[in-house]
């Protein structure tokens, strides 16, 4: 629908805030009610996108995950969680709370959310069983690894490098390299 993808482009531009149905409404020439037909206000549309994003980023782990095996597999997934953010920082702001959304209160969000945690607790658990990893709870290093990947995702979406600094997204294979070894039995 238009309506999604312009609702994107303003809050790439503009943010969240300043984000309104009216403003969308005018952006692609329909009267100020029609998207009230298709959401009851702001917060549904914000729902509605950040659940596609969830599902969008279950689609950059699938690809990441085909033709590889042990921990190359959670290493692409990062690298894949990475490009993701950077790709789609909309979404990526509208899925990790990165605004007023309330989170917790949407069963839609909670549920899409999981699925995206539990293909890392499901592949960690593979990798556990064929002895790569260290003897941790799947669920404690699903939990571990996505928020180190978290934490570089944000640096990347909401521009907090020092002026000055590196390329971060040059050491992206670095980084999930080195935060896979954090869990790793075995050096990599």
């Amino acid at each position: 629908m238009a309506l999604r993808s312009v609702a994107l482009l303003r809050i790439e531009k503009e943010g969240i805030d300043k984000l309104s149905l009216r403003a969308l409404a005018q952006d692609i020439g329909v009267s100020q009610t029609t998207p009230y037909r298709h959401f009851k206000d702001k917060q549904q549309l914000l729902v509605d996108l950040a659940s596609t994003g969830f599902e969008l980023l279950g689609v950059y782990q699938e690809k990441a995950m085909t033709g590889k095996e042990g921990l190359a597999i959670i290493i692409e997934m990062g690298l894949a969680y990475l490009e993701f953010a950077k790709s789609n920082p909309a979404y990526y702001k509208l899925m990790y709370g990165i605004c007023s959304l309330n989170y917790f209160s949407h069963k839609k969000l909670v549920e899409k959310s999981g699925l995206v945690f539990t293909q890392y607790i499901d592949q960690l658990k593979i990798a556990a069983k064929s002895g790569y990893l260290v003897d941790k709870e799947p669920k404690l290093l699903a939990q571990t690894l996505l928020a180190s990947l978290h934490g570089a995702a944000a640096i990347q979406v909401l521009d907090l490098r020092p002026v000055g600094q590196y390329q971060f997204e040059l050491c992206h294979q670095q980084f999930v390299t080195q935060t896979v070894q954090g869990i790793a039995k075995q050096p990599i």
